[in-house]
């Protein structure tokens, strides 16, 4: 209820989604103790991200996801431009082929400069 208030008052704008750019979108909480700190998906997108996260995810250990959070891990996979289960398979050595491999490849470098 408090991203629609915020959004009918002006308070959050509504984005695209932050996996294909699709405008019908829906809020997305990575932690719930921030109401209106969201991630803008779309229906397809959000529902993929909650088969993931209670399926794979919530199945791997903290060394297994490369030291990550859930909640760094959706960050990371948002910011490279990537799905899940990509950056899920580079963290674990697994050949991840195409313009995802090099996406997923760009971030994690940045992710460890940063650490």
């Amino acid at each position: 209820m408090a991203v629609a208030r915020a959004v009918a008052s002006g308070t959050l704008t509504r984005g695209p989604c932050a996996v294909c750019g699709a405008l019908k979108v829906h809020g997305h909480h990575g932690d719930y103790s921030k109401p209106l700190d969201v991630v803008w998906l779309c229906p397809p997108h959000h529902r993929q991200l909650h088969v993931f996260l209670k399926g794979e995810a919530m199945r791997t250990t903290k060394d297994q996801r490369g030291g990550l959070s859930h909640s760094e891990l959706r960050w990371l996979a948002t910011k490279a431009n990537v799905d899940i289960r990509s950056l899920m398979k580079a963290i674990a050595g697994e050949p991840v082929r195409g313009m995802a491999g090099i996406r997923v490849k760009q971030a994690l470098r940045k992710m460890k400069e940063v650490s």
